[in-house]
């Protein structure tokens, strides 16, 4: 079920007891995205401006600016079918998972230092276990205080 997913540290692969939906339990999915410009998109632009430039000097001199927009409209509808088919931006992702940073000293200690550099909660990882158990011990006082 999971023999894609590995952790990015140490190489280990998940227990037979680990098993979830979507990755394994305990463990930490990181996904990372950044988005670029689609160059298909930024070269359609280019081309554009250049046929403007090309159109209006084309005229006379007085007449550039009161034609500009004119000239722009009908660029962009020129365009606009082929353009309409191309994303702006591409979105480059990457998923990667880390084992339960508890399992290994030195997973331990990697992802304290991820957790550092990315700002993450101090003991993201076991941060939900910890207040979940504090919940716990907290309705645990108060139905024995009501009693």
């Amino acid at each position: 079920m999971f023999d894609d997913i590995f952790c990015a540290i140490s190489g280990i692969t998940p227990d037979e007891n680990e098993f979830f939906d979507d990755a394994p339990l305990g463990w930490v999915k990181i996904t990372v995205e950044r988005k670029h410009i689609n160059p298909q998109w930024a070269a359609v632009q280019m081309v554009k401006k250049g046929l403007i430039e090309t159109t209006l000097a084309a005229l006379p001199e007085d007449q550039r600016e009161l034609q500009r927009l004119g000239i722009e409209i009908q660029v962009e509808a020129q365009f606009y079918g082929y353009e309409s088919e191309i994303d702006q931006f591409i979105t480059q992702e990457e998923e990667v998972f880390v084992s339960p940073p508890e399992r290994d000293e030195t997973i331990g200690e990697s992802w304290s230092q991820i957790e550092d550099a990315l700002g993450l909660e101090e003991n993201f990882a076991l941060g939900v276990l910890e207040e979940t158990k504090e919940e716990e011990e907290e309705e645990g006082q108060d139905e024995q205080a009501s009693k």
